[in-house]
């Protein structure tokens, strides 16, 4: 039996997949916009670019049968 915290395979698989890729974009904007625009600006545009890629990756992700 599964407790709270353990999560099968498959479901592992699908965390991995869906928010992996839109978290190291989010991270590379603080990393290349920060220098640039300031923490607060780089900041908002981390996570707006990390919200929007994750919602298109779990789009896909749904619509492929595997979410």
């Amino acid at each position: 039996m599964l407790g709270a915290w353990d999560v099968t395979k498959e479901q592992d698989k699908s965390i991995l997949c869906d928010q992996t890729r839109p978290w190291i974009i989010y991270v590379l904007c603080l990393i290349f916009l920060l220098p640039k625009w300031g923490f607060m600006q780089s900041l908002t545009v981390g996570v707006l670019t990390y919200m929007i890629l994750a919602g298109i990756v779990s789009i896909v992700m749904k619509h492929l049968g595997r979410g």
